[in-house]
């Protein structure tokens, strides 16, 4: 899979020249002659831009003891990542790009996809580091969706005696609600709990939150509290029985 459709002479991160809707250089030895290039996203792809380094590092190290294959990019402030973007339902699980929102592990992050989302490859003159590379990448895993604006990254910055723990169970029905699943909700979880909160649950009292039992209570609710009516109904339906 191809990361790129093209590429774009740029000069302090801003494009030196228009490329929506028209023809880009697709031949990437051609930019050498240039201190400063970016590539265009290629259809299909998302990239999670974190600009913070020890966060980037959180996610970077999750991903590796997971083992999920991406494009790992180090830049001046943090990292980026790229994935295949899901679909889901017939949709792309990431529609649009947009700047400063909380992830499903409440990292804060800008976010970039095609037709119109590019990434500097090079800058003052050198080629950035790629630090993990692959040509199949996975899917953008459920505990890097990004989620509502609305939901702050800095309200689950919580210590002892803040709410932890309803925090995280009510955090845990609104991924569950975006179709994520189980298993990247209980890593969402973690990563909130290890690298978020000022003061981590102990262990025990993380495994109580994400049990299975836990998710057995489904939520009707998106992570911005936007009602699932449709889906609420259609459950009274197939739990009470109703015939009309």
């Amino acid at each position: 899979m191809e990361f790129f459709r093209g590429f774009v002479h740029t000069f302090e991160k801003a494009a030196a020249d228009p490329f929506k809707g028209v023809i880009i250089e697709t031949d990437e030895s051609i930019m050498d002659e240039y201190d400063e290039y970016a590539g265009i996203l290629a259809e299909g792809v998302v990239c999670i831009d974190v600009d913070d380094q020890a966060k980037s590092e959180v996610i970077r190290d999750k991903l590796k003891e997971l083992g999920v294959k991406c494009r790992i990019v180090r830049t001046t402030r943090g990292r980026h990542f790229l994935f295949r973007n899901p679909v889901v339902e017939g949709k792309e699980a990431v529609e649009k790009q947009t700047t400063g929102v909380p992830l499903a592990c409440m990292i804060e992050a800008d976010i970039k996809r095609p037709p119109n989302g590019y990434l500097i490859v090079k800058q003052d003159g050198e080629p950035r580091e790629i630090e993990q590379d692959t040509d199949d990448p996975d899917n953008l895993p459920g505990w890097l969706w990004p989620l509502s604006k609305r939901k702050k990254a800095e309200n689950a910055v919580l210590a002892e005696g803040e709410g932890r723990n309803d925090y995280l169970s009510k955090h845990m029905f609104a991924l569950r609600s975006r179709k994520i699943s189980i298993e990247d909700c209980r890593i969402a979880a973690e990563i909130i709990n290890e690298s978020v909160f000022e003061q981590p649950l102990d262990k025990k009292e993380l495994e109580k939150i994400t049990r299975d039992k836990t998710f057995k209570n489904r939520s009707y609710f998106t992570d911005t509290g936007k009602l699932f009516s449709n889906d609420l109904a259609l459950d009274i339906i197939e739990r009470r029985n109703v015939k009309r």
